[in-house]
């Protein structure tokens, strides 16, 4: 059964083993050890039952079980050549559409032979299909052979979260049991979608829990909730595709911030690389006063981060559309990098800016790496100064940037994803 790259119709489906590590025995040599003790009901005897399988609740269970159902998978990829993975008791299998039932004749008959009890009707024994379900998780196949997959949580359950979410949100509670609970539901539909955001919002879940006595929830926690409720509702399955080295683009990113004759000189600008390492576009422009005053509402002597992160947004922004999966985004400011890759600022004017950036990631499916680049070696630098000769003699192309038209987007996407009512305090 040969898996073809280039098949033009993909199939999927679980196969469920039944019990999980149930099914696995206690070895002999350990029965004597194996026992759980209970009260007899109504009579309060002391009772003890020998253990013939592998107990629930217990760590080594899971791990023992895991061992076999790695060596499980490694047969039926090994051996019979069958393209499936495996999570726990559930194993995922792809196959071509001519190929989908000798694959099923295969696996189930694989599972016979060695004696493991698995779904056979039912809801958990699905037939191979383009869409199918794997632990609460919707996966479509239909654009396998164009390299695409796609993935979502089931409808049920973001509906059964946003619920939950707006209900405790409207109360402003949450109570330590209550709040464990939703970690984990809400762990198990986001961590395997939404990457770092959803980490650091559940990490947020958790402080609230262990930090206090006081169900009521700060404003960070209410930020956390509100973008895991948007990142349930946008609504788009999350799509996978091939992606290499060679197809990454590059954005370096810059911005000045000096005194000089009545005043303040600031600016922003960015260059974007294609794959091949050249400059394709750069965006260059002087910050006024009122915008000024809109980075640094309170006046302090320097607000180089903000404006060093409101670069890195309009770049982001203006070059949303011909972006890639992947991307790098270098900026020369430690703090913006950091406040990026921990989800975390204790600034209001930063927060918005990190909202609003978060939001463009999820809404246009990116995964960029933010990293570092020395001052010397930015090529966002002079265009930050306005000095654009050396890439315009280059032809390097200006994209037209309208600085209160990001600032509105900014605003728009932080009032969707943040919330007013988070604005005033301490954001994720």
């Amino acid at each position: 059964m040969s898996c073809r790259v280039d098949a033009e119709d993909w199939r999927g489906r679980t196969f469920d083993l039944v019990g999980a590590y149930r099914q696995c025995a206690i070895r002999p040599s350990s029965r004597p050890y194996s026992h759980i003790v209970v009260k007899q009901p109504g009579t309060d005897e002391i009772v003890a039952f020998r253990m013939r399988a592998l107990p629930f609740g217990s760590i080594r269970s899971v791990h023992s079980f895991l061992r076999v159902a790695s060596s499980l998978w490694y047969i039926l990829v090994k051996e019979f050549m069958v393209l499936a993975t495996n999570y726990f008791d559930d194993f995922i299998t792809l196959a071509t559409a001519p190929e989908s039932s000798a694959v099923t004749s295969c696996v189930q008959m694989f599972f016979r032979l060695l004696g493991w009890a698995f779904a056979e009707t039912g809801p958990k024994a699905p037939e191979f299909g383009e869409v199918f379900l794997a632990l609460g998780v919707q996966i479509n196949v239909e654009r396998l052979s164009a390299g695409s997959v796609s993935i979502c949580n089931t409808a049920s359950r973001c509906e059964e979260l946003i619920v939950a979410l707006t209900k405790i949100l409207e109360t402003g509670n949450l109570g330590k049991q209550e709040a464990l609970r939703l970690r984990g539901r809400l762990q198990l539909a986001c961590g395997q979608l939404f990457g770092r955001v959803a980490k650091t919002a559940l990490g947020v879940v958790t402080n609230h829990a262990y930090g206090g006595n006081s169900s009521r929830l700060n404003n960070k926690a209410i930020l956390a909730l509100t973008l895991h409720r948007h990142l349930l509702s946008c609504g788009r399955p999350r799509e996978l595709k091939v992606s290499c080295d060679d197809d990454s683009w590059y954005i370096q990113t810059d911005a000045c911030y000096e005194p000089c004759e009545g005043g303040i000189f600031s600016g922003i600008g960015a260059v974007l690389f294609n794959p091949a390492g050249q400059k394709v576009s750069f965006i260059s422009q002087r910050l006024g006063d009122e915008m000024l005053k809109r980075l640094n509402p309170s006046g302090k002597k320097t607000a180089i981060y903000e404006s060093e992160f409101f670069a890195l947004f309009c770049a982001f922004l203006i070059w949303l559309p011909r972006l890639p999966n992947s991307v790098v985004i270098y900026t020369d400011n430690n703090a913006v990098r950091d406040t990026l890759i921990s989800c975390c600022s204790s600034g209001g004017i930063a927060k918005k800016i990190l909202v609003a950036t978060l939001a463009l990631e999820c809404e246009g499916q990116l995964t960029p790496w933010y990293a570092r680049v020395p001052t010397d070696s930015n090529c966002a630098d002079a265009p930050s100064r306005l000095v654009t000769d050396d890439l315009v003699r280059l032809g390097v192309h200006q994209a037209a940037l309208d600085i209160e038209d990001c600032w509105e987007r900014l605003l728009l996407l932080e009032a969707k994803w943040g919330e007013e009512q988070a604005a005033s305090t301490t954001p994720v």
